[in-house]
């Protein structure tokens, strides 16, 4: 088993623990923000912020570690941060991609992605670093996601939809074809966007509108 540390102790993690080791990875620590989150990984012990992820490697002594970070929702920003950090202290990212999940021969999948059971990406699509598909969302033909999206669990995105960096597709969204997602922007859940959704605002209803900037 390889081994690896991941950055967040929640929900995430909890999805990700159900098949990490199918993969051939081994969670040997748990670092969350939060100092009163204790993930219940077996044999990971959980530390927090940077200082536990320097007391962690103070005493590590094995392979190279990868890195997964199991933060959801809107945080692709902060996905993409800890990433960042975690690289400068020689750590490398681990790609994951669940045996259910569905890719494309065609579709490209960046460093540090994570793409859960039932997941779709289809054919000619181009996932960014450090993005996240989750639990049965399908990302059709030709779609172009930047850095650090999340896609919700059951959200749709139809053809040639493109998604800027850090946004977040709420659960059962669905997107309609060639549409653009500005970046950094949040879709909500159950909305039906019809248009071009700008940069950084907030979008919900069917149809989706924007109601915050």
């Amino acid at each position: 088993m390889k081994p690896v540390v991941v950055w967040g102790g929640t929900g995430q993690l909890v999805v990700i623990d159900e098949f990490i080791k199918d993969l051939g990875y081994e969670i040997k620590a748990v670092i969350d923000n939060d100092s009163s989150v204790k993930a219940q990984i077996e044999g990971a012990q959980t530390y927090h912020q940077e200082e536990g992820l320097n007391r962690f490697l103070s005493s590590y002594q094995g392979e190279a570690l990868g890195f997964i970070v199991a933060i959801g929702g809107d945080k692709g920003k902060d996905r993409f941060e800890i990433s960042t950090l975690l690289q400068s202290y020689n750590l490398y990212p681990v790609k994951i991609v669940h045996p259910r999940a569905y890719i494309a021969r065609s579709a490209k999948v960046g460093e540090g992605c994570q793409v859960m059971a039932n997941a779709t990406l289809g054919a000619r699509a181009v996932l960014g670093r450090y993005s996240l598909l989750n639990t049965g969302c399908v990302v059709d033909h030709e779609c172009q996601l930047g850095i650090g999206v999340h896609i919700g669990p059951g959200a749709s995105l139809a053809g040639s939809v493109e998604v800027g960096d850090y946004s977040f597709i709420g659960t059962g969204a669905v997107v309609l074809p060639k549409l653009h997602i500005g970046r950094n922007s949040i879709v909500g859940a159950g909305s039906v966007v019809t248009r071009n959704v700008p940069h950084n605002t907030v979008c919900y209803g069917n149809p989706a509108r924007v109601r915050q900037k």
